[in-house]
């Protein structure tokens, strides 16, 4: 007997339900009913055994045993073979949901990093005082008493008004210089009429009276401090060309002293204007239209005189607005015509000056000063504070005397926020750690009024860019 494996032909495969695989399940059958038949063939093929078939030949009879095979499974509908993947257009929806918010939530953050803003308003502290203060300044700077300053501006205006001629004059013009020594420590004498030329224009004046000038000191430093006294000099000849404006006229020198050691060692500036030079008629003028005309001008330069004396101001100290004393003096020229004359009118103001920081301390006490610690602070209202001199009969700028006066009003004493520190400070700093910054700066800021805010608002950091952090300071 001869067995032969015979190549697998699937058309003489029958299944138990005597239909050929070449008859397959439906198409168009449910998914339910084609796993079904699938199932099925999978038994009946791994349960069946195959018979064996003899045939007869005419040479004799052989025997072929067809040995049971494993036969593949019917090649159904590939979409059939996987389970059907696909999702719900519910649970599409549910994850397309989710995704945005995902991506919501990361453009949000990015956003909050670049786009994000902090703002912090802060209110700075805030002193208020009552000013009713009577003072003692002195201009040398006695222990006990606070210190006054002196800035000088000089004008002169002319208008003219009429008149008549009177009587032929001739007068010398008079003025006053401060002589100062450095040439000596020894007091060094000069008699009357000792000879001055004017620096400008050469013009020649005399002392009029006889002086002693102090010798040079020294100071702890080491500067030498020359001797002054101030003395009388009248012009060396009448006229109205001798007249002159102190700051202009370029100080003098001591003729007697050309060639020597004195004559630089000498120094000597007009402590006032040079008036009263005069030649020729003298005019007539109405007293009452005098007075009025000089009042006019007066009044016209007082602002110019106030005005630039402020401009030499020290930025340390303050001018009251009344703060000053004036000295007018008014002289009359002959004109071209003989119905009218000049007046002119020359003005000297004295400012008076103090030190900020002295005046605040007794104005609103050291103990509200010391309130802010190093830290720098304002004095709004301290400008307006009424001024007045009690004293200014008495009182001489030039002779540098004691001032008495008088301050009244409301003036306030604000912290200074140092915005460009505090900013740099702040910058990155979570927001709840941002009081710890403020604190540090408790003397200049009220914390209690104060405040933060941050954008997006679900942000929680201050941004570490400083141009992205405004600090808003209240009342300004």
């Amino acid at each position: 007997m001869i067995c032969i494996n015979m190549p697998r032909r699937l058309e003489d495969i029958i299944i138990n339900d005597r239909r050929s695989i070449k008859d397959p399940p439906s198409v168009g059958k449910s998914r339910v009913e084609r796993t079904t038949t699938q199932r099925e063939y999978e038994e009946t093929t791994s349960s069946s055994h195959f018979k064996n078939t003899e045939r007869n030949e005419h040479k004799g009879e052989h025997t072929i045993e067809i040995k049971k095979l494993r036969m593949r499974p019917p090649i159904l509908d590939q979409k059939t073979k996987r389970p059907d993947r696909r999702f719900s257009k519910k649970q599409l929806w549910s994850g397309g949901i989710v995704g945005a918010v995902i991506l919501i939530a990361i453009a949000g953050y990015f956003a909050s990093q670049s786009l994000a803003r902090a703002t912090f308003t802060i209110t700075p502290v805030s002193i208020p005082v009552k000013v009713s203060n009577t003072l003692v300044a002195s201009g040398t700077g006695a222990s006990g008493y606070i210190s006054y300053g002196i800035v000088e501006s000089q004008l002169t205006a002319s208008t003219t008004i009429a008149a008549s001629d009177g009587a032929y004059v001739s007068t010398k013009t008079t003025a006053t210089v401060t002589i100062g020594n450095a040439y000596s420590p020894h007091p060094q004498r000069l008699i009357a009429g000792t000879r001055l030329a004017a620096g400008n224009s050469g013009l020649i004046y005399r002392l009029t009276s006889s002086i002693t000038i102090p010798g040079y000191t020294m100071s702890s430093q080491g500067v030498l401090i020359p001797g002054h006294t101030n003395v009388g000099v009248v012009a060396d000849q009448p006229g109205e060309i001798y007249n002159f404006a102190k700051d202009n006229v370029g100080g003098f020198k001591i003729v007697a002293y050309k060639g020597t050691p004195r004559y630089d060692t000498f120094t000597v500036e007009a402590a006032s204007n040079g008036t009263g030079g005069f030649v020729g008629h003298k005019k007539i003028i109405d007293p009452a239209n005098l007075a009025t005309s000089t009042a006019a001008l007066e009044a016209s330069m007082l602002p110019q005189l106030a005005a630039a004396a402020q401009s030499h101001v020290p930025a340390d100290q303050i001018m009251f607005a009344k703060g000053y004393i004036t000295d007018f003096t008014p002289t009359v020229s002959s004109s071209d015509s003989a119905s009218s004359a000049v007046l002119s009118v020359s003005g000297t103001l004295y400012g008076i000056t103090f030190k900020r920081a002295e005046l605040v301390a007794k104005l609103a006490g050291q103990a509200a000063v010391d309130t802010f610690g190093s830290f720098a602070y304002s004095t709004p209202g301290l400008e307006q504070l009424d001024f007045t001199i009690t004293n200014p009969k008495d009182f001489s700028p030039t002779k540098k005397s004691a001032l008495i006066a008088r301050w009244s009003g409301d003036m306030s004493l604000v912290g200074t926020i140092p915005t460009a520190e505090l900013r740099h400070k702040l910058a990155g700093v979570p927001l709840n750690k941002t009081i710890d910054v403020l604190k540090a700066y408790s003397p200049v800021i009220d914390i209690s009024h104060s405040t933060g805010e941050l954008f997006p608002s679900w942000a929680s950091t201050v941004p570490s860019d400083e141009n992205r952090i405004n600090i808003v300071i209240k009342g300004q």
